[in-house]
């Protein structure tokens, strides 16, 4: 005899900003993650249904304008240094991305996971997740970047008060 495993039936609420007219193709992904009572994770394949549909009439903008954008701060800081700076900042935001992202695709321990944040379990891969996510959301360029600092071995600071 064999039975079938059921799950039970799920609905999933999809939103999109939408920027300009024309026809689009909706779909999702058949495979689906959740965690058991034990903490560990399971798969199942789900039967899924695209839609498609057009779009037509006035959109208003979602994004802000690059030139209306906060820049960054520089204190202290040589012209060459501010240069530095503004290479390492337009190297951040992929570079946390690309982590946060990691993070959110590792369903299990692998080793990269466990040198850096030791043995995997959900909360602890949760608490991981959620500070790459608060990470990456920054924006880098909004940052005031302080060179006046002169206490020895001190290489980077946060100021709690901003």
């Amino acid at each position: 005899m064999q039975l079938e495993r059921r799950m039970p039936s799920w609905s999933i609420l999809l939103t999109a900003v939408f920027t300009r007219e024309g026809q689009y193709n909706i779909s999702t992904q058949k495979i689906f993650y959740y965690v058991l009572r034990d903490s560990s994770i399971s798969s199942f394949e789900a039967q899924v249904s695209s839609h498609s549909t057009k779009i037509s009439g006035n959109f208003s903008a979602t994004s802000t304008s690059s030139h209306l954008r906060k820049r960054a701060v520089y204190i202290g800081y040589a012209s060459d240094e501010k240069a530095d700076i503004q290479l390492a900042i337009t190297g951040a935001s992929p570079y946390a991305t690309g982590a946060r992202d990691y993070l959110l695709q590792t369903l299990a321990g692998t080793h990269r996971y466990i040198f850096w944040f030791g043995d995997c379990n959900v909360n602890r891969k949760s608490t991981v997740t959620t500070h790459f996510a608060n990470i990456a959301d920054n924006d880098f360029q909004a940052y005031t970047y302080d060179c006046t600092c002169d206490l020895e071995d001190v290489y980077a600071y946060v100021n709690r008060l901003e």
